[in-house]
């Protein structure tokens, strides 16, 4: 992923963008979304966990539409580092993923964004050992405090990352020091978290922890002391909700 974005030197954190609201945008409102945060600063973009292949913007046409955006605004001069990723929605039935896949990564797609929790571990694997699937994989855990928050019972989130990345997941939500998710107990979790996925592991490559859920430019901080660079910030309505726009959201981000 470093390699891709062009932060191999600089090891900073990377900047997301995530497509808001996650329903009812068309592909062409997805692809200028994208553009206004591309020529703001923003380094990766990805679907919402629920934008999938919505009537309004099927998927592969999203696909096509966004990168074309993507590839105006560098031609305008943005991002000189290196290249963009958008993770496109790949979460669909396990038997279906290669398929919905390969051809996202025909009509451009240099990231693949997959919710772990719905689809769980073999159809990652699928992807990940499949030799045409070339581009990073991104994962969700929308829904995972099912799982992970109950007092009695269920598996630490620790667990569920860490088996992610032996299945070949490249980075992953992990939550955030400042947000609308979680209590006092992230600030002993998320450490955890970052641990299990970017402690040597043999030969198995570390995972870039995804900060995700309130975050804000003003926040930022909190969650790069908790965690440290290996990360990406992930961000949605306080970027689009900018009273001067996305652009302006992306620059101050």
């Amino acid at each position: 992923l470093r390699e891709i974005v062009g932060t191999k030197k600089s090891r900073r954190p990377h900047v997301g963008i995530t497509i808001k609201p996650k329903m009812g945008v068309t592909d062409t409102g997805a692809a200028q979304q994208f553009y206004e945060a591309a020529m703001g600063g923003v380094d990766t973009f990805k679907d919402d966990e629920t934008y999938h292949n919505q009537w309004c913007s099927p998927l592969l046409d999203r696909v096509a539409k966004v990168y074309e955006a993507l590839d105006k605004a560098k031609s305008e001069g943005a991002h000189p580092e290196g290249d963009y990723m958008y993770a496109p929605q790949v979460t669909v039935d396990s038997e279906r993923s290669l398929e919905v896949a390969d051809k996202m990564i025909a009509h451009g797609a240099k990231g693949l964004m997959l919710n772990i929790m719905a689809t769980w571990y073999p159809a990652l694997r699928a992807l990940a050992e499949d030799p045409s699937i070339n581009v990073p994989i991104h994962l969700h855990r929308a829904s995972h405090a099912a799982l992970t928050r109950h007092p009695r019972h269920g598996i630490s989130f620790k667990v569920v990352a860490g088996l992610g990345r032996v299945a070949g997941g490249d980075m992953i939500h992990v939550g955030t020091a400042r947000g609308k998710l979680g209590d006092a107990i992230k600030f002993v979790e998320i450490p955890e978290i970052i641990d299990e996925i970017q402690k040597p592991m043999d030969h198995i490559a570390p995972m870039i922890g995804i900060a995700s859920g309130g975050l804000t430019p003003n926040n930022y901080h909190y969650s790069i002391d908790l965690m440290g660079l290996d990360i990406q910030l992930q961000n949605g309505g306080a970027v689009h909700g900018h009273p001067w726009g996305t652009k302006a959201g992306a620059t101050a981000a």
